[in-house]
């Protein structure tokens, strides 16, 4: 059932790893993981980040990654907050539009990226409303300010691009966006997309990303590894790559052996931590 990385990951033509749960939490990085990277890079092995991390622009990640002695540059970074440039339906949604971004402004580069016409600071302005993230500092307020805008144009459409509902730190479940996101979309009519994972408009995005930009064919080759058991599931079902399902340094932690059983598929597989 469980496996160890270095004799499951056999000649992989490239591997996709979420980051926090499976490198580091907010505590730092995991034991391990830096030399675990660095192991598969001196092979010469494609890496790229494939996480839900919106609320922080690829060149802000990969300066953390600095910081924990991973070597990973923005370009292999691949962040749910670029469905709104590259998804087909999020961008004709977001194209011509003036947009509000419930967030923090180190996200905002994924949204200027996207054919808006322009950023608002004003909700009232809104003609599409994109969740990139919470903002601790600020956010009761924010979301109340929302809910206030909502009561009265049921008909502007909302996009969440982290559908990431909590994050685990030091063994705690942390509320994060797409926790708020849920209850806005089953409050209010509006129309609501989501992008990220799990859903399958994400891992269709990384398919085009590595055949069209890396040149990388998607075959079983190919592992992704995240610690969220729904990701990995949806992943594995969408597009033709293996899944690794990281169970002890993450959001399933608490689940036992027969679970992890339960919810296997072909082409999944179960590691205890992102280590050699």
């Amino acid at each position: 059932m469980l496996h160890q990385l270095k004799q499951l990951v056999v000649n992989p033509s490239a591997l996709l790893i979420d980051a926090s749960g499976v490198l580091y939490s907010d505590l730092g990085p995991f034991p391990g993981a830096a030399e675990a990277l660095a192991y598969f890079q001196q092979k010469n092995v494609p890496i790229f980040i494939a996480t839900n991390n919106s609320y922080s622009s690829p060149d802000l990640i990969s300066k953390r990654f600095k910081n924990y002695g991973m070597a990973i540059a923005p370009e292999q970074i691949l962040s749910s907050g670029m469905g709104l440039a590259n998804d087909p339906e999020i961008r004709d949604l977001l194209s011509g539009k003036i947009v509000f971004v419930f967030g923090k402004k180190e996200s905002y580069p994924y949204v200027d990226r996207a054919p808006i016409q322009r950023r608002t600071s004003q909700i009232k302005e809104a003609e599409v409303i994109v969740m990139t993230s919470s903002n601790s500092d600020t956010h009761e307020k924010d979301f109340i300010e929302l809910q206030a805008y909502l009561d009265h144009h049921p008909d502007t459409p909302i996009i969440c691009c982290n559908p990431d509902r909590f994050v685990v730190n030091n063994g705690a479940y942390i509320k994060v966006i797409g926790y708020y996101a849920e209850i806005i979309e089953k409050i209010y009519p509006n129309p609501f997309y989501w992008f990220g994972k799990p859903e399958g408009n994400y891992a269709k995005m990384i398919k085009k990303y590595l055949e069209t930009y890396a040149n990388i064919p998607v075959t079983p080759q190919i592992y992704f590894f995240d610690d969220n058991i729904k990701n990995v599931k949806n992943m594995v079902e969408t597009i033709p790559v293996s899944g690794v399902l990281v169970s002890e340094t993450g959001l399933s932690f608490e689940l036992t052996e027969t679970e992890l059983s339960k919810n296997h598929v072909t082409n999944m597989y179960f590691i205890r931590k992102f280590f050699l």
